[in-house]
């Protein structure tokens, strides 16, 4: 009995961990957001050659009914990945060398933030307009305290310092314009702080990715099949390499205590079923004698 109880009662903790775990607030929404990967790599387009067809390929699938919203981007969150991390410099902020952050930067597609539920704090979207304007950038909370302390960061100016050494407030590189503040949102570990983010519009930067999101109000896998059918009537020679969910994809981050949980609900379970043979069998015995 003190055993079952010790293996139920350890069950019971890991099943409470990993509830909390999928409960966590990521930053942004994983439910009902389907992943569809393109592969245009082996095909005789260039990436220069695809804003075109990425555009009016998200516009047949903002059609479909069952679809919110959809937009583009390299990776999603909890991936890691963007376009790397640089220095930046910030109008208006002076730090020392050894005080200095890393940003990380993502080139997303307009729509993106709605997609997967990322808050919109302040200022707006990117926009298809964008394209042939100045540059124009987004970042969240993280990076907004750190450069802008206390004050409001739209219509702020950074750029990256492609060379630490260059004087000058933008150093090397040319400046974009901070036209939207966004909430933080787990870039890379469930358990990490959240990490300055630059986002960068993919289409004025014409930086194509091929992971699309659509927000949608059923089950995702159920409009998979019309947004395959829509990628071979607009993109006829590029094929689809990948079509999951952002759900799964998040679960994938917490495949250990996944692991761990279902372990001990089995060793749990049989634990409880050993202690009511025994008490049946000595209540059994009991009885007989």
């Amino acid at each position: 009995m003190a055993l079952s109880i010790f293996l139920v009662t350890a069950a019971a903790a890991f099943l409470s961990h990993l509830t909390r775990l999928r409960n966590f607030d990521l930053g942004f929404r994983s439910d009902h957001v389907l992943l569809v990967t393109l592969d245009p790599a082996h095909t005789a387009y260039k990436r220069e050659q695809l804003a075109t067809p990425y555009q009016e390929l998200l516009a047949r699938m903002e059609t479909i009914p069952q679809v919110r919203s959809a937009s583009i981007t390299g990776c999603t969150p909890l991936q890691g990945c963007g376009a790397g991390s640089r220095y930046m410099i910030a109008e208006g902020h002076v730090e020392r060398p050894e005080d200095r952050w890393r940003t990380a930067g993502a080139f997303v597609a307009p729509r993106y933030f709605e997609t997967l539920g990322i808050p919109l704090v302040a200022g707006r979207d990117f926009s298809f307009r964008d394209v042939g304007r100045p540059r124009v950038a987004i970042v969240n909370q993280a990076m907004a305290r750190h450069y802008f302390p206390g004050a409001n960061p739209i219509g702020k100016h950074v750029a990256i310092d492609r060379d630490p050494s260059t004087g000058g407030w933008f150093g090397s590189a040319e400046p974009y314009e901070i036209v939207g503040l966004v909430g933080d949102l787990k870039t890379f570990e469930l358990r990490d702080a959240p990490f300055p983010t630059m986002y960068f519009n993919m289409f004025q930067e014409n930086r194509m990715s091929h992971q699309f999101q659509l927000r949608t109000t059923v089950h995702p896998e159920s409009v998979a099949g019309t947004v395959r059918r829509m990628v071979r009537d607009v993109l006829k020679t590029v094929p689809v390499t990948r079509v999951t969910t952002l759900a799964d994809q998040v679960d994938s981050n917490i495949v250990p205590e996944r692991l761990i949980a279902t372990l001990s609900e089995f060793f749990g379970c049989l634990g409880a079923m050993l202690a009511g043979i025994g008490l049946y069998g000595l209540l059994a015995y009991t009885v007989a004698r």
